[in-house]
């Protein structure tokens, strides 16, 4: 009896202690330490903080302190201090107060795997395999470490642009000596994350393409880096303005393989999702695409499947639309990748009003946008699409005191009942470049297995503003 009522203690006094534990480490808000930012690959909300301020001293200097750089309400699933878990699934989880299995509890569960992974094998409970995976968490902190980054250089991009005048050769030396030792930081980190990434990756044969583009990205900016430290080295800053133009270029260089490097795991996560036949639990998951507001690439691919299953002998007609924002380097000096950005965003919710709510529209990379149409003919199809450019065209997009104008180039691609996604894709992808070629501000359609120029009409459209 001693015995017995001996072990009833230890019990009480290991619950006690686990109860404890996890209302220190996970109450309030059930996780105390989850991350602040809503990343475009990853939080469960549309919006972005796009417009967020982050000064060039608040790039962190390690990849563990990443979480901690802004203070905007997070709306992503916990890093990877509780893996492969996300805020979504905690609410439908049953109450431990509610007489269900202990081992059911979400903080529970979060503490198993928190104690499993220190040991080097990460487990996922049923509840949760679906959600995320060992995979995703690792695409999750590389693309969190992207966003931190090219926020920083937004912020250095916002500061070179204003009147040089006023910018003195001391602050204009210490802005290049600052995007040097972020440049060497974050390629750095990148490496970090790439191995991560690496070491979680899907043994998929399909799956090594995704890694060798993301692994390439990294040595290609790593290739920035060093060539921007190589010439600032004998920058002449009391040239003041070529100096600045300098500096500048480097920034843009660098937003762009940032932005590449974003894209091409975005792509990865569709391969993740496709290596795992999770497609449609992942595009829960993800959500929409931040920078433009529209479906993530995950997303754009499930709601495709979903249609197919709703036609599984591929009897009806399909068609999908692209569209790809010309000269898009050129704006982005002009004007600033912030507003860009903004504009991007705008054109993308225009786009979704003028196709309608039933149109899935999707950014798949960079600024091209996406969609499919069902039960319409590619000839009706073209005449909308280039309706839509001319229109395009004529838009006027208004903000902090300037106007932007663009021209977009459009692609049109017939999909039969024999195609997969993969090869749809690449082949909307193919019939943008054709157009984009062809000196942009154009449509090209794929049908019948060739690919042609649209004849324009000539239409007669009303100016429209848009305001950011």
């Amino acid at each position: 009896m001693g015995y017995i009522f001996f072990i009833a203690i230890l019990n009480l006094g290991v619950g006690f202690a686990l109860a404890w534990r996890l209302g220190r480490g996970y109450r309030p808000g059930v996780f105390s330490h989850a991350p602040d930012v809503s990343v475009d690959l990853f939080g469960p909300s549309v919006s972005v903080a796009t417009t967020a301020s982050v000064q060039n001293d608040e790039l962190p200097d390690s990849i563990e302190s990443i979480e901690s750089v802004d203070s905007m309400e997070s709306t992503e699933p916990p890093d990877e201090s509780e893996p492969y878990r996300a805020e979504a699934v905690f609410d439908e989880l049953p109450s431990i107060m509610e007489g269900e299995d202990p081992m059911q509890d979400a903080d529970v569960a979060a503490l198993l795997s928190e104690i499993q992974m220190a040991s080097g094998k990460p487990v996922i409970t049923p509840d949760t395999v679906s959600a995320i995976s060992p995979s995703h968490a690792a695409v999750q902190k590389f693309a969190k470490l992207i966003h931190h980054y090219r926020e920083a250089l937004l912020g250095q991009e916002a500061q070179l642009r204003k009147d040089s005048s006023a910018t003195k050769k001391t602050a204009l030396q210490q802005g290049a000596d600052a995007l040097l030792d972020q440049a060497g930081k974050h390629v750095d980190h990148c490496r970090e994350a790439l191995n991560d990434f690496e070491r979680h990756s899907p043994d998929d044969n399909d799956f090594r393409m995704h890694l060798k583009t993301v692994t390439n990205l990294v040595a290609a900016q790593a290739k920035i880096a060093q060539e921007a430290k190589d010439v600032m080295e004998h920058l002449n800053i009391e040239d003041h303005a070529a100096a600045t133009e300098r500096i500048l270029g480097f920034v843009y260089q660098l937003l762009a393989a940032s932005d590449r490097l974003r894209d091409a795991l975005q792509s990865a996560l569709v391969g993740i999702a496709r290596a795992e036949k999770a497609v449609a639990d992942y595009a829960k998951v993800v959500g929409a695409d931040s920078p433009s507001g529209a479906l993530s690439p995950v997303g754009f691919e499930a709601s495709l499947l979903d249609w197919w299953k709703k036609d599984p002998h591929r009897n009806r007609p399909m068609v999908l639309a692209g569209w790809d924002i010309d000269d898009m380097s050129r704006l982005n000096r002009q004007h600033g990748c912030r507003a860009m950005d903004r504009v991007i965003r705008a054109l993308a919710h225009w786009l979704s009003a003028e196709l309608g709510e039933e149109v899935s529209l999707a950014r798949l990379s960079g600024t091209r946008l996406a969609t499919f149409r069902t039960d319409e003919e590619a000839a009706a199809m073209s005449d909308r699409l280039e309706r839509l450019r001319q229109t395009i065209e004529l838009l006027r997009f208004q903000g902090d005191g300037e106007e932007i104008r663009l021209t977009v180039s459009c692609a049109l691609a017939e999909v039969t009942p024999q195609d997969t996604i993969p090869v749809i894709l690449d082949r909307l992808n193919a019939v943008l470049v054709e157009a984009r070629r062809s000196g942009g501000n154009r449509t090209f359609q794929y049908v019948r297995g060739k690919s042609a120029p649209v004849m324009p009409p000539n239409l007669s459209l009303p100016e429209q503003t848009i305001h950011l």
